[in-house]
């Protein structure tokens, strides 16, 4: 067997190798043909803009004032419920999804929905205005007025039962931690990491000079991003541990897929997965160590996928992560690329519309417009790819299924 053969195999084999072994028979993944398993009508609204629903996540769809959850496997509706607009699923109220039921977050409440049942489980007032954050356990939210802030942390799963909740005379917004029962709060003069299991103070150091910091969380470290500013358009990336900056270092920013603002600096586009992309750069990690990964003249990352899949122009999509893949032999699209990995296949904006792509197979599916796509993970029975045609819901699935 080839090198470049063996590359190209080796993630469907760790998938097979690793992955639930429940179902053994065809998947959408594999050379197969796809066929037809399912139609009925959306119980959800198209989405007003980019193609997507706003929220997919287990079996469950929200856009707008619906939200929905579905079988994916045999294409049944299971329930439906109506939201009031103060939890409008339109991009301003986030939905986040916790080991046990969804948060809906909402003007100035939350609610709990079981996604099995749609009941809800439990609902909360919050001050407003108020901000939400989940480090992986708990919910924290922030509500801040003259006097200062109030931060709490709530049980999503014991009907939102407060744990803690703690005072600051000063303004703060919060970021969860990523890998700790952490979370950062950054203030008008000090950044401060606090203990999410009880709220206690773990440190505190004063916030960098210039302007307002991204904080970046990463494992046990915190990274300091100082946004670019025009005209030399560089970062400075600070590592801080225990409240102690470590490193320092200062590199050139520029993203080509970033829609506006000083430098292309988006921090929507931040993208951390081993460390924080680079664009153009390459990778760096919490402990300052930097794998050079030089993009090409207008090479755009498309997210944190593990496949780390770009755009460039004149050359196409293709995974980063993954040189021996190649690029997907698909037209260019009409406008501003996009792509997302499913299940180590690639879904694509080419053309006007959707491909599905291979990398060992070449075009799994195409559509001839941008469509929402919902793709069904592996349960202990079926797989299926969910797309919407005009106000109808279709379920592909391989064609011959055990």
């Amino acid at each position: 067997m080839s090198r470049r053969l063996l590359s190209m195999l080796l993630p469907v084999i760790l998938l097979a190798v690793t992955g639930c072994m429940g179902y053994t028979g065809p998947r959408l993944r594999d050379d197969v043909e796809l066929s037809e398993k399912w139609r009925l009508p959306s119980p959800v609204p198209p989405p007003a803009a980019d193609g997507q629903w706003h929220f997919t996540g287990r079996g469950v769809i929200g856009e707008g004032r619906r939200l929905a959850g579905l079988d994916l496997r045999d294409g049944v509706v299971r329930w439906v419920v109506d939201l009031p607009a103060a939890y409008a699923i339109d991009g301003t109220h986030p939905v986040i999804e916790t080991e046990g039921p969804l948060i809906l977050v909402g003007d100035a409440s939350v609610r709990a929905v079981d996604p099995g049942s749609g009941r809800t489980v439990w609902e909360r007032e919050l001050p407003a205005p108020a901000e939400v954050a989940y480090d992986a356990r708990n919910l924290l939210t922030t509500s801040c007025g003259r006097a200062g802030c109030e931060v709490a942390a709530l049980d999503p799963g014991e009907r939102g039962r407060t744990i803690w909740t703690r005072h600051f005379d000063d303004r703060v917004t919060v970021r969860a931690g990523a890998g700790c029962s952490c979370a950062y709060l950054l203030g008008s003069r000090t950044i401060t990491e606090v203990s999410t299991e009880d709220g206690r103070t773990l440190w505190v150091m004063p916030r960098p000079p210039g302007r307002t910091p991204v904080l970046v969380p990463m494992g046990d470290r915190l990274v300091l991003l100082t946004p670019p500013a025009e005209p030399g358009c560089r970062v400075t990336f600070r590592g801080v541990a225990v409240g102690v900056v470590l490193w320092t270092r200062d590199l050139p920013w520029n993203d080509p897929g970033a829609a506006g603002g000083a430098c292309g600096f988006d921090p929507g586009r931040l993208f951390v997965r081993t460390g924080l992309d680079v664009p153009g750069i390459g990778v760096l990690t919490a402990y300052d160590v930097l794998d050079e990964r030089p993009s090409d003249p207008g090479e755009q990352r498309l997210g944190p996928d593990p496949l780390e899949l770009s755009w460039t122009p004149g050359v196409g999509y293709r995974a980063r992560a993954y040189p021996d893949y190649g690029t997907a032999k698909v037209p260019s699209p009409d406008g501003r690329p996009w792509g997302r990995e499913l299940d180590w296949m690639w879904l694509l904006r080419s053309g006007p519309g959707l491909v599905l792509w291979s990398p060992l197979y070449g075009v799994r599916w195409q559509h001839p417009a941008v469509t929402p796509v919902l793709f069904g993970e592996q349960d202990e029975t079926r797989e299926r790819l969910v797309y919407l045609e005009g106000d109808t819901l279709i379920g592909l699935g391989p064609a011959e299924e055990r």
